[in-house]
């Protein structure tokens, strides 16, 4: 009876061994996913900036020079998003 128990007990841990490995892999996927959605809207980000240098640097442009303009893009703080 002893030995019986001993087994139970092994595949009782096995089991909760798996349990383990299945959720962290479950967890890994959402992490992925999580940074791969992260890097997406950094690139998105950057392309927007990238939009807006050329009307932020004609706005500085006009700013220097004393002309006064109303453009609601170069007039955002930088890194704002819309």
């Amino acid at each position: 009876m002893g030995v019986d128990r001993v087994e139970l007990d092994m595949e009782g841990q096995r089991r909760g061994r798996a349990g383990l490995a299945d959720e962290r892999n479950r967890e890994a996927g959402t992490l992925a996913s999580l940074k791969a959605e992260r890097a997406s809207l950094a690139a998105q980000s950057r392309r927007i900036e990238t939009e807006a240098a050329p009307i932020r640097y004609v706005r500085a442009r006009q700013r220097r020079r004393g002309q006064r303009t109303r453009d609601p893009v170069a007039d955002r703080a930088h890194g704002a998003v819309l």
